[in-house]
């Protein structure tokens, strides 16, 4: 964990400073309502929570996991009778939590 620290820190957090000031210097040329307007005020909004990825080796650049995790879950919703409820919403939403905290902790949910 320590090395992927060190090696953030000397080549990512010079990339997210230049990014960061290359942002702040388009904002003052695009037009806020255009589209690039737009995509450079949401990339500012995003960047201090992109500036965690620098100091915390835990972090990854994308979610991929969190994605991986949840597909199943995605791709079967609609067949599920009990979403149409909010009782039902929230049932799913503690299943589903449970399920993957178990199985992103290596344990088999229906055992446990």
């Amino acid at each position: 964990m320590e090395k992927i620290r060190e090696v953030r820190q000397e080549k990512t957090k010079i990339a997210f400073e230049e990014l960061k000031a290359w942002a702040k210097e388009m904002s003052t040329k695009a037009p806020p309502k255009s589209l690039t307007g737009k995509a450079i005020a949401c990339l500012l909004g995003q960047l201090p929570k992109l500036g965690y990825l620098i100091n915390d080796p835990i972090v990854g650049p994308d979610t991929n996991v969190v994605e991986n995790a949840i597909t199943p879950f995605a791709v079967g919703r609609k067949n599920w009778l009990f979403r149409d409820t909010a009782r039902g919403a929230d049932a799913s939403l503690n299943l589903f939590s449970f399920v993957i905290t178990a199985r992103a902790n290596g344990i088999e949910p229906y055992n446990y």
